[in-house]
């Protein structure tokens, strides 16, 4: 019986291959852990197609069974990609999961020619499928409760040199000691998410860092976690246990989610630099979004991490539900007194698996639906991202007027700079 996992170009981000797909990663480690050895990895991020054309079908490679990993951005490959397969063996079983899959199931199942969609964490009901023939619920969404359980991630299936990501210069890795979000965030794909926060242990954590420098010889980490500092006495140990071993390591979190003892940890603990989920300095703005955290925190945070002598990335969000130019002046007025070390935009997208995105009349908007997958899969192209709905506070025309607008005047009042791998370039 052979397997094929497969990610779906994401020509959408502006390095493709810059990790190893992790779900696919740790779904081979599963199954492999249960005595299930034929797996291959098909990443086509690590391949250089004209995604215009249809060449890059011809990498399909033969297998008894697909997995393939669908975000929505690559849905816009994956039909054709499912037909391929079909054509390379007609007998073949096509499994489908991943964050568009556990949201749009339906939409999955109808759009391409698969057998079966996985909703949520697939790794006990993709094994289940393939060794006991147990269908998965389309109605259920999988979750694993004891992270611990389940074995590293299987990056013996990529030549991990064709991956980009870096620190400080080194190779690194990027890895999860926690899956799920408490928050409800408006633009977030919760559905996909999941509200049901678990953690993996701090020693279970630990143990795969060091498993990665004895067998790769790779000492820098990216945590992947929405919000590490969540739980801080967990995310001082975890820090503490890094900085003793040696690590160095960034992480993403909120700015609502931070003070000074846990960043003076961090400071002295090897970490090369800190994301901040910011999203916007309006307090309007933060409301729609249902943030939670207010705009008070963003500045708080930001001027902290300064003090301290953490590198920070601000990431904000252009043209939600509502913006105006007051809104976006709110944003302006928030970098220029907290100067982060980088900023960077994305253009809102009404996501599914969002209350954004699955009620757009409850926020004035309109999706663009014949544009929507049509561009979605292009948003890298222009740095910022594709206009993929219409807004009750600016036409199109001001949409993408003001959004040039705003770029300049955050170039004015803080020029960007380059910290870590972080995405550089804005083309508006």
């Amino acid at each position: 019986m052979k397997i094929c996992l497969v990610n779906p170009p994401s020509p959408f981000q502006d390095v493709p291959a810059m990790d190893v797909p992790l779900g696919l990663a740790y779904l081979s480690s599963y199954l492999k852990s249960r005595g299930i050895g034929d797996i291959t990895l098909l990443d086509y991020n690590t391949l250089e197609y004209n995604y215009g054309g249809d060449a890059w079908l011809d990498a399909v490679l033969p297998a008894d069974i697909y997995g393939i990993t669908v975000t929505t951005p690559q849905f816009h490959y994956y039909g054709k990609l499912t037909k391929r397969m079909r054509k390379v063996n007609p007998k073949a079983l096509i499994v489908v999961g991943g964050s568009h899959p556990t949201v749009r199931p339906y939409e999955c199942i109808e759009e391409a020619e698969t057998d079966f969609v996985v909703r949520g964490e697939g790794e006990e009901a993709f094994h289940d499928l393939i060794v006991y023939g147990i269908a998965p619920s389309i109605e259920q969404t999988y979750t694993i409760e004891d992270l611990d359980s389940l074995p590293f991630p299987d990056r013996s299936l990529v030549d991990f040199t064709k991956y980009k990501r870096r620190l400080n210069g080194q190779r690194a890795f990027h890895v999860v000691s926690a899956r799920s979000c408490p928050y409800n965030c408006s633009f977030c794909s919760k559905g996909a998410v999941g509200t049901n926060l678990r953690f993996r242990s701090t020693e279970n954590f630990m143990t795969e860092l060091c498993f990665y420098e004895e067998k790769y010889g790779v000492k820098h980490f990216v945590i992947y976690d929405d919000t590490f500092t969540i739980d801080k006495d967990r995310a001082i140990k975890i820090a503490e246990a890094m900085g003793e071993a040696g690590y160095f390591w960034r992480c993403f979190t909120r700015t609502d989610r931070l003070d000074e003892e846990i960043l003076r940890c961090f400071k002295d603990n090897n970490i090369t630099s800190i994301t901040l989920g910011v999203e916007t300095f309006s307090p309007k703005m933060l409301k729609v979004y249902n943030k939670g955290a207010t705009a008070e925190d963003n500045v708080k945070s930001l001027k902290l991490c300064t003090k301290i002598g953490i590198p920070t990335r601000c990431s904000l969000i252009y043209g939600g539900p509502y913006e105006t130019r007051e809104t976006l002046q709110d944003t302006i007025d928030g970098v220029k007194e907290t100067q982060p070390d980088e900023w960077n935009i994305a253009t809102f997208v009404p996501i599914p698996g969002s209350d954004v995105g699955d009620n757009p009349e409850k926020y004035d908007i309109k999706v663009l639906p014949d544009l929507f997958y049509k561009r979605y899969h292009r948003v890298g192209e222009s740095g910022m991202g594709e206009v993929l709905m219409d807004i009750s506070t600016m036409t199109q025309e001001e949409y993408v007027d003001n959004r040039k607008w705003f770029v300049e005047e955050l170039e004015q009042v803080c020029p960007r700079k380059q910290i870590q791998d972080t995405i550089q370039r804005l083309v508006i």
